[in-house]
């Protein structure tokens, strides 16, 4: 009986078989998956129908890429906020502005990181307090999906209004209205984290359904623990960006 024979696949003069799915196209794929949990197909859900979209995917417990949508969000908000609208804003109406739009970028980055510190902090302190007050019984996983979610429509609602914001600076610089660029910065920064707090909540208030004072209450409360107790941790990492210079991003 002959013996089988082994080949060594560092020696065989083959080309090496790439299965489909395994080559370039399938690396775009994986980035932009055409199911509907994939990161544009719910990015778009979120734009269309952020509410129903939200509470949909939370109930859902075949969804569990809300940690990359997250993230991704997240990347192309500091990107068009922080680097590319300034750069395109200083460009446009000349570098005088560089102070203004830096400090634009201080108060946005502060008011972001804040968010982030307490949805980690927090959120198992906020799962508990609304769970004791809502006649229903939620699932951890369900909540923070809820609040992930949130925060990514909320980045949304930003990269909306610093788009707002640019076209608005333009109009204002070129036709030499009476504006200061800091005040206009300053209203679409207020704008901005008003709408953020008011859906923040309406989505706990119909998550829980509960009435709107105990929402508001609780909201309140957490509010004032993220504003004073974990801002303040992060002024330090805020100062920081005292040295970020958008424009080294691109090589000036």
């Amino acid at each position: 009986m002959a013996e089988p024979t082994t080949t060594d696949p560092l020696r065989t003069k083959c080309r090496p078989i790439v299965r489909a799915g395994e080559g370039w196209t399938g690396i775009l794929r994986d980035a932009f998956p055409r199911n509907r949990y994939g990161i544009v197909p719910v990015t778009l859900q979120l734009v269309r129908a952020p509410f129903k979209t939200i509470f949909r995917l939370a109930d859902d417990p075949a969804y569990g890429n809300y940690w990359t949508l997250l993230l991704a969000i997240t990347g192309i908000t500091i990107v068009l906020l922080y680097v590319t609208l300034p750069y395109i804003f200083n460009l446009l109406v000349g570098q005088e502005l560089v102070t203004v739009a830096s400090d634009g970028q201080r108060l946005r980055m502060k008011f972001q990181l804040t968010q982030f510190a307490a949805l980690i902090v927090s959120t198992p302190a906020q799962y508990y307090a609304f769970r004791a007050v809502s006649p229903i019984s939620r699932s951890p996983r369900s909540y923070v999906k809820m609040a992930v979610l949130g925060n990514c429509y909320n980045l949304l609602i930003r990269i909306a209004f610093g788009l707002l914001a640019l076209v608005v600076g333009v109009i204002v610089t070129y036709a030499r209205l009476p504006m200061h660029m800091s005040t206009g910065i300053a209203i679409e920064f207020a704008l901005a984290t008003l709408c953020n707090i008011v859906v923040a909540y309406e989505l706990h208030r119909r998550f829980w359904q509960i009435p709107w004072w105990k929402t508001l209450a609780l909201m309140s409360v957490f509010l004032l623990i993220a504003t004073y107790l974990i801002g303040p941790q992060l002024t330090h990492m805020a100062e920081g960006l005292d040295q970020f210079d958008s424009q080294a991003v691109f090589g000036r």
